[in-house]
């Protein structure tokens, strides 16, 4: 990932000033700041939840297209956003939560049965030690703990293999045990 000159304004409040920077394969970086800095703005930037900005963004030196959550899935790009309801829907089960992004593009069939479903998911689980049981990945999400629900999201976003994987302020809802699981 490269970002060149990257600017971004609400109204006359200029909340990036020409953000410049490069993130190898591999790497793992960490963007500190203040609250106002304009950490959670790029990262939508990133996301494509904001489209418009100026300056540039390079996935693998080729501009990228990020004109969406879409289009930043297609460039590689997956997010974990730090509130936790803004991926989560509350009434599908666990298993439906995990495939929904699949579900949604209609990769995986609405009507699939929840036995289907449960099987699936533990394919993606597999990948990423985690063990869930038959009845846990069958019932309501509302079901599972702040920590599980978002270990469910990560576990999402990196079933798509990403190049870029952005999580924000993933440890903050979490406890010392579940940081060290995450």
């Amino acid at each position: 990932l490269e970002i060149k000159s990257v600017r971004k304004s609400f109204g006359s409040n200029e909340v990036l000033k020409g953000i410049s920077f490069g993130i190898e394969a591999g790497e793992v970086v960490s963007l500190l700041g203040a609250n106002g800095a304009g950490k959670s703005t790029l990262i939508k930037i990133l996301s494509g939840a904001y489209s418009e900005f100026e300056g540039e963004v390079l996935m693998n030196g080729k501009p990228a297209n990020i004109s969406s959550p879409l289009t930043a899935r297609t460039e590689g790009i997956e997010t974990v956003h730090q509130k936790i309801n803004e991926g989560i829907i509350y009434g599908l089960t666990v298993a439906e939560n995990l495939l929904f992004d699949r579900i949604a593009l209609g990769e995986v069939s609405n009507l699939a049965s929840p036995a289907k479903m449960v099987r699936e998911s533990k394919e993606i689980m597999k990948e990423l030690n985690l063990n869930w049981d038959d009845e846990t990945l069958s019932g309501d999400v509302f079901n599972l703990g702040i920590a599980d629900q978002q270990l469910l999201l990560l576990a999402r976003a990196l079933s798509h293999k990403p190049s870029l994987l952005i999580l924000d302020e993933p440890t903050a809802v979490l406890g010392p045990q579940d940081v060290e699981s995450l």
